[in-house]
């Protein structure tokens, strides 16, 4: 048996990114353990000493992916020294970056969802309700503190969600965007979806420069785009 570690740690890791793009290549029945360890270039047996079954990727899919964005979000619904703008700005820009470091992951989890074995389901659909719980009680605060407009939470939630997923879809690594400048772009219109009209732009000189140098770097690739 693998010893844990950081050596352990990184060939799960490499195991699972393996098995996800063959999962929403091929689907999960589709997909056997022997073309994972082909494509790892592992051996069947060295596999099983990481994975066990099939199964087993699935549920380190949902802690990776459903799991870990709930504990994130909870930790920045918590963050004192954040307003709920700045909260739900953060929390955009987090999970549109957690989908585009590894986009196989999601897309796997988004198309299979019904497919996966009941426990493990209601598992994933746990962790989702509780993330869309900390993103509506993010946007509630917001509502209190007058920075956002008296919006149904819940939905509001959903929308933002589906925005900060949906690059996974047609995101190109290979493009002009980064996967940076598209998380900033996503948070951007998240908040701007729900924020006051009246509520006052930024509040301190640093704030307002780096309002400006962001306006000017989308302005240049507004430019650049329509040059090219």
């Amino acid at each position: 048996m693998v010893k844990a570690g950081p050596r352990k740690e990184l060939m799960e890791r490499e195991l699972l990114d393996h098995a996800a793009e063959l999962f929403a290549r091929n689907g999960f029945s589709g997909t056997s353990l022997q073309e994972i360890a082909d494509t790892a270039n592992v051996g069947r047996t060295s596999l099983y000493h990481y994975f066990s079954s099939k199964e087993a990727f699935l549920t380190a899919l949902v802690e990776d992916v459903t799991m870990t964005a709930w504990t994130l979000l909870s930790e920045i619904r918590q963050r004192s020294d954040l307003s709920p703008r700045r909260q739900l700005e953060a929390a955009a820009r987090m999970l549109v970056m957690r989908v585009l470091s590894k986009p196989a992951r999601f897309r796997v989890l988004e198309r299979d969802e019904a497919s996966l074995p009941e426990e493990l389901a209601e598992l994933h659909r746990k962790g989702k309700r509780d993330s869309l719980a900390e993103l509506a009680a993010i946007i509630d605060a917001g509502v209190v503190a007058g920075e956002f407009r008296p919006v149904d939470s819940q939905i509001a939630a959903l929308t933002i969600f589906g925005m900060c997923n949906w690059p996974a879809w047609w995101f190109n690594p290979k493009g002009q965007r980064n996967a940076s400048s598209v998380a900033d772009a996503v948070s951007t219109m998240a908040v701007g979806s729900i924020l006051r009209d009246d509520v006052a732009g930024p509040s301190t000189p640093a704030e307002v420069i780096r309002g400006i140098r962001d306006d000017l770097a989308t302005l240049a690739r507004m430019v650049g785009l329509r040059e090219t």
